[in-house]
């Protein structure tokens, strides 16, 4: 509500203030309410801190606040429309600096449903008049655009604030991010590219925009930094991202992964994506990748039968000695004992005695010693000396089974002649 005491000032107010379609709207208004009530002089004020300011006026060239008026008090303080047809008989008044020149007025006070703005529409003549029915019905009118007008300014005003502060934290943000926010054309020619990417890149946004996206990608990953946009093209949308690297300022590339998607603006496509630098990541994987092949090299010359399992009892890696079929062996890395069955058509008896095998070891968190009697595909028999060896993480839980094999078929077969010999020489 409205009252003599001082309304809040903001910088949104200030914005509705400084519209200046607001005041053309307004001075159209006026324009309007003195023809039709043949008034010479108006004007329309808001509230501000500790004073009040006359945002639009018809006349009244040497009046710049209405608190000149001494009743102008009372309209704001009462909230009432006040209306003098002959201020000379009310003494109880006085028109500062304006007594001579006015002697009507007509106070109206404008309450938008927003608390932040509130004012006065007023009315001054210096002959005596008096308003009908029609104009004051006119009037009510005109007012209550006036409040809409400005309730609808304020919040556009607030709407506009709040988006800007959203894009000042926004652009905030994208600049202190380690992704760097990039855009450029179906054609490859880059049109936007946030500031951090100099931090990452070396050159600066004004060196490369403007420039096609291609003169920074390595040459061997052009073809498939191709191909991926032409997918997102033709699917309009994408959940995949890419790996490939950029050329930096000082000619070493930096590996990125990136996820770009398609956006419309003016009628015009354009890739829009984000990206990051994962050059550690892929360095720490190349070097996992060496130390896995050095060990898995060791591994593979070893003249006994090594296996690598999963928690969930997964083949991860098999020596050529556990399966000498290279192309079988990499089959079964993924798999188990009861797919390799299947897919070998034999019977899963041996792989159900694994899995029992390798649930006790599990259980018993130890390592586990059996000898497995088998037949091969071919309807060989053989003897195997199989370990399984569990292996814990630093939370007690399961990170690996390690197996065993020596194939003691040989000694088998050695020890049931001896017996036979043993046997006929009884």
């Amino acid at each position: 509500m409205y009252t003599s005491q001082a309304m809040p000032e903001s910088n949104t107010v200030k914005l509705v203030l400084a519209d200046g379609a607001l005041k053309k709207e307004f001075d159209g208004v006026l324009a309007f309410l003195t023809d039709v009530c043949g008034i010479s002089n108006a004007f329309i004020s808001i509230k501000m801190e500790y004073k009040d300011l006359i945002i639009s006026k018809k006349g009244l060239k040497n009046l710049d606040t209405p608190n000149k008026i001494e009743y102008f008090k009372e309209l704001t303080s009462k909230q009432e429309n006040l209306i003098f047809p002959d201020i000379n008989q009310n003494c109880h008044y006085q028109l500062t600096g304006y007594k001579k020149a006015f002697t009507f007025f007509a106070g109206f006070p404008i309450n938008p449903s927003h608390q932040l703005i509130s004012g006065s529409l007023c009315l001054l003549d210096k002959k005596n008049d008096k308003l009908n029915k029609k104009e004051l019905k006119i009037i009510r009118q005109c007012i209550s655009q006036i409040e809409s007008t400005l309730a609808l300014s304020l919040k556009n005003s607030e709407l506009k604030s709040q988006l800007n502060e959203t894009q000042i934290q926004f652009q905030y943000f994208i600049e202190n991010s380690n992704e760097i926010i990039y855009e450029h054309t179906l054609e490859g020619v880059i049109t936007h590219i946030s500031k951090n990417f100099s931090a990452s890149i070396g050159h600066t946004p004004h060196d490369v925009i403007g420039t096609n996206n291609a003169t920074l990608i390595h040459p061997e990953d052009t073809k498939m930094c191709s191909d991926y946009l032409n997918t997102i093209k033709l699917n309009k949308k994408n959940n995949e991202t890419i790996i490939y690297r950029i050329l930096h300022k000082e000619g070493h590339y930096i590996w990125y992964s990136s996820k770009i998607n398609l956006i419309e603006k003016n009628n015009q496509q354009f890739y829009i994506g984000n990206c990051t630098d994962i050059t550690k990541f892929v360095e720490k994987q190349k070097e996992l990748q060496a130390q896995k092949e050095f060990y898995e090299t060791i591994l593979d010359r070893l003249p006994t039968d090594v296996a690598v399992f999963a928690p969930n009892h997964k083949y991860l890696y098999l020596n050529p000695i556990a399966i000498k079929n290279k192309e079988l062996r990499e089959y079964i890395i993924g798999k188990d004992d009861f797919e390799y069955a299947k897919h070998t058509n034999r019977t899963d008896d041996f792989a159900i005695e694994r899995r029992a095998k390798f649930n006790k070891a599990l259980q018993n968190k130890e390592t586990l010693l059996w000898e497995e009697h088998l037949f091969t595909a071919l309807g060989e028999e053989t003897f195997h000396n199989r370990k399984f060896t569990p292996v814990f993480n630093e939370n007690g839980a399961l990170a690996m089974m390690i197996g065993f094999s020596i194939d003691i078929t040989e000694n088998k077969k050695i020890e049931k002649q001896n017996k036979q010999l043993l046997e006929e020489n009884k």
